[in-house]
């Protein structure tokens, strides 16, 4: 009654009903049949990249957004794509995440699947589709960034390419140029989150396998199945000692090999380490595999 939810009709014959708005039913059920101007979703494209038919029948973003809202797709939750195309429903998650300031996040597949030679994505410089798809989201991200200078939503995106069996047996052949083709000795914080996955999946991990910060006396290293990763610089003597004393205190800190970055370990670091896990005698009696990795 005080919110006047409450409908009565003209005289007592008529009963009472709740109100009902547009704005509280439209996403609440899907029709089987929805009518949409396709040429919305075409010219979206072409003003995005500036030219025609560089994807032909894209989805429409606002329907996608329609069909996420009516199925109550919110706060992180994670919308998987299998079929990405153009980009349409990770666009449409962005917008969304704008609208609420939510933070849904995307997953989307797409095969690298040539375009014709013939095409205007092709003569475009887009060689498969993947190449649009990426370059949609990249167009998208920065418009909505240019348009709305002070949004601070999370408009960044990973990329994962399915690739042979880069695994070598011999891990002395093991080198960065096999695994992440970086340049710099100084790794960019981009750099770093992708050796350490890299070395992750190629240690026989998931990319969903959980990874563990842990704090050796102010320097970190990554546990994830058992391994320890040490791939930061500035690994000292205290940083040592910090890791003999979970080895012997922490009774859930069990790794079974330690991995860490040559690039940033000297030496007399690396036979530091070497001697303090090969001749000392956890409490644990754990055997710990060294790798080095450069």
């Amino acid at each position: 009654m005080n919110g006047y939810r409450i409908h009565f009709g003209k005289d007592h014959t008529v009963v009472p009903n709740n109100k009902t708005y547009l704005r509280d039913t439209q996403f609440q059920s899907l029709t089987s049949i929805k009518f949409k101007d396709g040429r919305v979703a075409s010219n979206l494209l072409k003003n995005l990249f500036g030219q025609k038919e560089i994807f032909t029948n894209p989805k429409d973003v606002g329907l996608l957004r329609d069909i996420l809202k009516a199925l109550n797709v919110t706060g992180s939750d994670i919308v998987l794509d299998f079929f990405a195309g153009s980009g349409s429903t990770a666009h449409a998650v962005l917008n969304m995440n704008l609208e609420d300031n939510n933070n849904r996040r995307y997953i989307c597949i797409q095969l690298p699947e040539p375009t014709t030679k013939t095409t205007e994505a092709y003569k475009a410089g887009y060689s498969n589709i993947f190449d649009i798809t990426k370059d949609r989201l990249l167009k998208a991200s920065h418009k909505i960034r240019t348009e709305n200078p002070t949004y601070q939503g999370d408009l960044g995106f990973k990329i994962f390419e399915t690739v042979e069996d880069f695994r070598v047996k011999d891990e002395g052949e093991l080198t960065l140029e096999n695994l992440s083709f970086f340049d710099d000795v100084v790794l960019t914080d981009e750099q770093y989150n992708t050796l350490l996955t890299t070395w992750c999946v190629y240690d026989g991990s998931l990319l969903t396998t959980p990874i563990q910060d842990v704090d050796l006396n102010g320097y970190t290293a990554h546990m994830c199945d058992k391994r320890l990763y040490l791939i930061a610089p500035n690994f000292n003597s205290e940083t040592i000692k910090a890791l003999l004393h979970e080895l012997d205190n922490n009774k859930d800190f069990e790794p079974n090999k330690v991995v860490f970055y040559g690039n940033n370990f000297d030496s007399a670091k690396q036979m530091e380490l070497n001697e303090a896990l090969k001749g000392y005698a956890n409490k644990k009696s754990l055997e710990i595999d060294l790798v080095v990795r450069n």
